[in-house]
């Protein structure tokens, strides 16, 4: 008999300052004067823990599969973050 590996489960997960950290450094490289990596000031990474002006997206879920709404119409048309309902799409094809 063979067993199947479990699926893919996802999440959401509230970061802590080390990690939200690490997460913007891997998109956005900041370096001193002269030129060199650095890591971001504990005060800059509390700034985006802290917002609450809407300049950045909430994520309220995470789809597997694509949603059909009432008019037939798929919500899910590109993989990652739809800004307008706050679904992350991670559908599997």
């Amino acid at each position: 008999m063979t067993r199947l590996p479990a699926p893919e489960q996802w999440l959401l997960i509230r970061l802590d300052e080390i990690q939200l950290a690490e997460l913007i450094e891997r998109h956005i490289d900041y370096v001193d004067e002269e030129g060199r990596s650095v890591h971001l000031t504990t005060p800059f990474v509390r700034h985006y823990l802290q917002r609450h002006d809407d300049a950045l997206p909430t994520v309220v879920a995470i789809a597997t599969l694509p949603i059909v709404l009432a008019d037939g119409d798929l919500l899910a048309q590109h993989e990652g973050l739809d800004r307008d309902c706050g679904i992350v799409f991670h559908v599997t094809k």
